[in-house]
């Protein structure tokens, strides 16, 4: 019995050391960076630039709009300068003027919005009122933007005598319509 014990202990011991016992199992293994490149967001921005009025009918030059009377029958237009920057594949966007800004104590005055750039390419008509379509272009385009008025000739109203129209507080908006796959975003 003493040799089965003594090979029973031999056999256990052998099994041991191959199981790891004495070393250990080497599985294969390996590891890579991948040169995959660094990935830039674009950029959607809007800085103001100068502008004046004029008088659209005459085409006179409107020095200070604050001591300008206008009278029904006239048409005012600002002109401006906004510095628009669509900067990224697939951007598409809207330049709007937000209209809640303006203040009006005539009621025969209308002001509309329009927006036109250098570059066709970049600022197009919507088909909406006061809503204008940009899509990417090479880098910053100078955009123009006008501000017209027109106070309806209508001679039997006195309505309006002494009013003002305070485009003070009227603003651009360039806000993106649609994500990088071309579907309009959930807001």
């Amino acid at each position: 019995m003493n040799k089965i014990i003594k090979g029973s202990i031999a056999g256990a011991a052998g099994i041991a050391l191959l199981l790891g016992g004495a070393g250990t199992f080497a599985l294969w293994n390996d590891s890579r960076t991948v040169g995959a490149g660094t990935i830039t967001a674009g950029n959607l921005a809007l800085d103001n630039q100068s502008g004046s009025w004029t008088n659209d009918v005459t085409g006179a030059a409107i020095g200070d709009v604050a001591n300008y009377k206008i009278v029904p029958g006239n048409r005012l237009k600002y002109t401006g300068s906004v510095h628009l920057l669509a900067d990224g594949h697939d951007l598409t966007a809207e330049l709007t003027a937000t209209e809640s800004g303006i203040v009006s104590t005539i009621p025969d005055a209308l002001v509309t919005f329009d927006a036109s750039s250098g570059n066709s390419a970049v600022v197009n008509e919507s088909g909406n009122t006061n809503v204008f379509v940009v899509t990417p272009g090479n880098g910053a385009t100078d955009t123009l933007v006008n501000f017209t008025i027109t106070v309806a000739f209508n001679p039997n109203s006195t309505t309006g005598k002494n009013g003002t129209v305070n485009l003070g507080s009227v603003g651009l908006q360039l806000k993106q319509t649609t994500n990088g796959n071309l579907v309009a975003p959930t807001p």
